[in-house]
């Protein structure tokens, strides 16, 4: 396995632990914050554990997945003036960007999906 699949699927769980973090975090409820966390970091799990299959399908899920929570967070930093939740939000966009950029544009993980 490339060594940028298995850096993909560590940030991969990474934003699964941040989705669970999230989840124990106000606003405390049942809502759409916390629907989308919890399917968010089921998905992220379980498309981690299938990126070494090499099927296209999971790398174009994961980026569509990415894609909208990138979405997500631009508008949660928008309405959030708080530093450290602000700060979290630039932590996973950068990550977030490096698992695009590992995924489409790495040539030995490329070589994975084909």
């Amino acid at each position: 396995m490339p060594t940028g699949l298995v850096v993909a699927r560590v940030l991969l769980f990474i934003l699964v632990a941040e989705h669970a973090f999230a989840l124990f975090t106000p606003p405390y409820g049942i809502g759409v914050p916390q629907a989308f966390h919890l399917s968010f970091g089921i998905l992220y799990a379980w498309l981690a554990v299938k990126l070494p299959d090499g099927r296209p399908w999971v790398r174009v899920l994961v980026t569509v997945l990415l894609a909208v929570q990138f979405v997500g967070r631009i508008v949660v930093f928008t309405v959030i003036d708080d530093p450290w939740i602000r700060l979290l939000l630039i932590i996973g966009a950068a990550l977030t960007i490096t698992v695009v950029y590992l995924l489409w544009f790495c040539r030995p993980v490329r070589g994975v999906f084909r």
